[in-house]
């Protein structure tokens, strides 16, 4: 072999192993911030058990050793940018270790009682990184729905007011990652439950979007959501029929008609509301367009499921219109589902404890509550409803106690419900009541009129 050959070959091999090498720095790096930001998910989850048990200082530990976790994640991400700055992916996890290091940071704050926030600016850091991401990969649905959660979160931190520009910014991101997939439960969930609180933004932007592309499904069924948060019915529907006539795969849009016939998908403080004003068969309040017919619902949820049986959010939905119709086990199957795909759905759990209340199981009941406080300790109606039971089998001790503990999350929120105070504390005084403890009963049944009324 002639000797510059063997020169060439040797130069391409230093070339392959050096390369090799670089690759090898790069997967390394991201591999030690998988593992970091794994970590600090870790501490973050165990913050939330021990807030849950009451052990405020061992939840701030955790709080803290996360926020290190994610610090680290952040250091290693660093690194294979450096190394491969266009390593997309790279600052999409760098983004959301940075926001996710935020949220642990605003929950000591919350734990610790502050008022301040402290100057991580966590959520523009991940905005700007995950701007880079989308810059390389434009069609990363799950960049825009970190993005647009990560507005969403801006828009009521850095004042008393809601920052709308800031919760338009979110929507546009949400909605393009419902347009990129239309399975991402978590970007579809997030969506509905935004909006600049009379649809009217949303509508003109998606009436400009359908003026320029008539068969845009996508839009069709966005602009479905807005018309149903301006309460106008028929044309919420019109447009959520067409959107599945142009795309009959749009499994969001499938959920949302089936909101739209069963008002039980709805809170129950919208539920109260709306029956206290004769409207539980009526045309719309606040936005809810309320067409009782459960069947159709049930219909709508089975074409979701069809299209994806591991869609959650469809079983979830289906079994309430399955409780509706009294159909208790159906319930309680399609409740077991929506757990098995999500099983950290405090929701779901208090959902189905109401349903084995149903069917008189109180211990299964028991459990299923006890399991969503679990997951969410400020829970507050998982604790009435678990207080109920207790009162039912006459554990009057530990009725009183979670009742309490409703009394104390209430209280304490920012969105503090007079009305239930004194439900709550009527409710107490009439356990303190029945074991015999007559001075708490009467302080209670004080407190509770005070606020409202109480019977006792």
């Amino acid at each position: 072999m002639k000797k510059g050959v063997k020169i060439l070959i040797a130069a391409a091999c230093f070339a392959a192993i050096g390369f090799a090498f670089y690759g090898c720095a790069v997967k390394n790096a991201s591999d030690d911030a998988l593992a970091y930001f794994s970590e600090g998910e870790t501490h973050f989850n165990n913050a939330r058990s021990y807030h849950y048990l009451g052990e405020h200082k061992k939840a701030t530990l955790d709080l803290n050793k996360a926020i290190d976790s994610y610090k680290q994640a952040i250091a290693s991400f660093s690194k294979a940018i450096k190394l491969d700055p266009a390593f997309a992916s790279a600052y999409q996890k760098r983004g959301e270790s940075y926001i996710d290091q935020q949220l642990a940071s605003n929950q000591i704050d919350y734990l610790s009682d502050s008022e301040s926030r402290r100057k991580i600016n966590g959520y523009e850091a991940g905005i700007a990184d995950l701007d880079k991401a989308l810059k390389l990969d434009p069609n990363n649905a799950k960049a825009y729905r970190l993005r647009g959660s990560a507005y969403l979160y801006l828009s009521v931190s850095r004042s008393e007011h809601i920052n709308f520009e800031d919760t338009k910014k979110a929507i546009l991101d949400l909605d393009m990652a419902l347009r990129l997939d239309p399975n991402d439960e978590n970007a579809y969930q997030i969506r509905v439950n935004t909006s600049t609180l009379d649809g009217e933004w949303e509508s003109a932007f998606y009436d400009k979007a359908i003026n320029l592309n008539p068969n845009d499904a996508a839009s069709y069924g966005l602009r479905g959501i807005a018309n149903a948060q301006k309460g106008e019915k028929g044309k919420a529907l019109a447009d959520f029929d067409k959107a599945i006539a142009l795309d009959p795969k749009l499994i969001w849009v499938y959920c949302e008609l089936a909101k739209r016939y069963n008002y039980s998908l709805f809170s129950k403080e919208d539920k109260k509301e709306i029956e206290d004003l004769g409207r539980a068969t009526g045309e719309r309040y606040n936005g809810v367009i309320i067409i009782k017919d459960d069947k159709k619902a049930i219909a709508y949820l089975d074409r979701a499921i069809e299209l994806n049986p591991n869609y959650a959010i469809a079983y979830y939905s289906r079994a309430i219109s399955h409780h509706d119709l009294g159909e208790y086990e159906k319930a309680i199957a399609d409740i077991d589902r929506a757990i098995k795909l999500k099983p950290n759905d405090a929701f779901a759990y208090a959902s189905r404890g109401s349903v084995y209340m149903k069917l008189n199981d109180r211990q299964k009941a028991i459990a299923s509550y006890t399991r969503a406080i679990e997951i969410n300790s400020d829970f507050t109606q998982a604790y009435r409803y678990r207080a109920s039971v207790y009162a039912e089998l006459k554990e009057y001790k530990k009725a009183i106690a979670d009742l309490g503990k409703a009394i104390k999350i209430n209280d304490e929120s920012d969105m503090r419900s007079e009305l239930g105070l004194a439900a709550d504390y009527c409710k107490r005084a009439e356990m303190y009541k029945n074991i015999g403890d007559i001075n708490r009963s009467n302080d209670d049944a004080k407190k509770a009129r005070e606020l409202d009324k109480c019977d006792l």
